[in-house]
């Protein structure tokens, strides 16, 4: 019965804006609200008790996907921390309107004949206004265009 009180108290609290509740641990107390966002396999909200580590949480968490940045062993959890794995392959989003083909070409799935493309297209018809107007440029469809996105700006 508890099990159920605690599980629907924290369906009808609302507070964790979408995000998936994937781990309970039912017979330690729970100590840390975690959440875990970016190049892991199973993002979301953990609740974890005060002996659990980083890396028992990155493993409740489906483990680094295969371009994500390792975190140091040595973080300490505590609650509300929020956690975010970057990717090793680029640090900051890329502007589109001012980027060169190098910079394009560290993202995975742009090669040195798609950036070029971007930016003869940058050069015909001026700058990008929103980013889903790479679907214009040759060579980008729904399916290239939704692995890039995430990686480009508009400044």
């Amino acid at each position: 019965m508890k099990k159920l009180l605690l599980v629907f108290f924290i369906c009808l609290s609302g507070c964790y804006d979408n995000l998936t509740l994937n781990q309970i641990t039912f017979n330690t107390t729970i100590k840390y609200k975690i959440t875990i966002e970016g190049h892991i396999n199973k993002p979301g909200l953990y609740l974890v008790n005060d002996s659990t580590s980083i890396s028992q949480l990155i493993k409740l968490a489906g483990g680094y996907k295969n371009n994500a940045l390792k975190v140091n062993n040595d973080i300490i959890l505590r609650d509300n921390l929020k956690i975010f794995i970057n990717s090793n392959r680029i640090e900051t989003k890329i502007n589109l309107n001012n980027c060169s083909t190098k910079q394009l070409e560290t993202i995975k799935g742009i090669g040195p004949s798609l950036s070029q493309k971007i930016i003869e297209y940058r050069k015909k018809y001026g700058e990008f206004e929103i980013i889903s107007d790479l679907l214009n440029v040759k060579g980008i469809k729904e399916k290239k265009f939704n692995k890039i996105y995430e990686y480009l700006t508009i400044e």
